[in-house]
C-alpha cells in the first residue's frame, strides 16, 4: 500500500486546513465541557432521591414555571388595579371593555354598553361571570347581553379573572375563564336631609 501524501499547491491551503481543524477542536472542546456541566448538574439533582426502607425510591422535582407573558397559565388569576380601572372606566362606558387591559381578554361587540367577553376564544356560556357575588348568564334568548352589560364602568370597584381552573370558593362550574367583578355600594341621602 502507497502512502497518500497530501497535494499542497500552496502554503494558504495547507494553513487554511490547519485553521479547520483546529476550529473543530476548539468546538470540541466546548461540547465536552458543556456536557459534564451538564452530568455535574445531574448529579446534584440525584442527591434528591431517597430510598426508604422498602427500597421505594422517593423523587424530589425541582422546577421553574415558564410562563409565557402573553397567554395566563392556568388556574391563575388577575386583577384589575384601581390605576387601570380608572383609565378604562375613562375611555369606555362598557364594563366588558373596561376588562381587555386584562391578558387574554377580548370582546365582542354588540352594541354601545353590551360587549361580549371572550377569553382565549371562548364566551357565552364557557365563561362564568359574578357580579357582587351572584353568579349571571347572559339575558335575551340569544345571549347578547352580558352580565357586565348591567354594570357601569364607574360602579366597578374591584375587578378579577380567574383563567382556566377557577377555584371552588368563587364558581367552579366554567371552562374558560370566571370573572368576579365587585361594585361599589351606593350612597343615599339620609331620610332626614332636606332635598336638593
Amino acid at each position: 500500500m502507497v502512502p497518500v501524501t497530501p497535494n499542497f499547491k500552496s502554503k494558504n491551503t495547507w494553513k487554511l486546513r490547519v485553521l479547520t481543524l483546529a476550529i473543530v477542536q476548539v468546538s470540541l472542546t466546548y461540547a465536552v465541557s458543556v456536557q459534564a456541566a451538564d452530568v455535574q448538574t445531574d448529579m446534584q439533582n440525584a442527591q434528591s432521591i431517597a430510598v426508604d426502607t422498602d427500597n421505594v425510591a422517593h423523587v424530589v422535582v425541582k422546577a421553574t414555571t415558564l410562563t409565557d407573558p402573553t397567554t395566563p397559565a392556568v388556574g391563575s388569576s388577575d386583577n384589575l388595579n384601581r390605576t387601570e380601572l380608572d383609565l378604562q372606566q375613562a375611555k369606555t362606558s362598557d364594563s366588558a371593555a373596561a376588562l381587555t387591559s386584562l391578558t387574554g381578554v377580548n370582546t365582542q361587540t354588540a352594541g354601545g354598553i353590551s360587549a361580549l367577553p371572550i377569553f382565549q376564544g371562548l364566551a357565552d356560556n364557557r365563561l362564568r361571570i359574578m357580579v357582587d357575588g351572584v353568579d349571571s348568564i347572559a339575558s335575551c334568548p340569544n345571549h347578547m347581553n352580558s352580565p357586565l352589560s348591567y354594570v357601569a364602568p364607574t360602579t366597578i370597584k374591584k375587578a378579577k379573572v380567574y383563567t382556566g381552573v377557577t377555584p371552588v370558593s368563587v364558581a367552579a362550574n366554567s371552562i374558560g375563564a370566571t370573572i368576579v367583578v365587585d361594585t361599589t355600594q351606593p350612597k343615599f341621602a339620609k331620610a332626614s336631609a332636606t332635598p336638593i
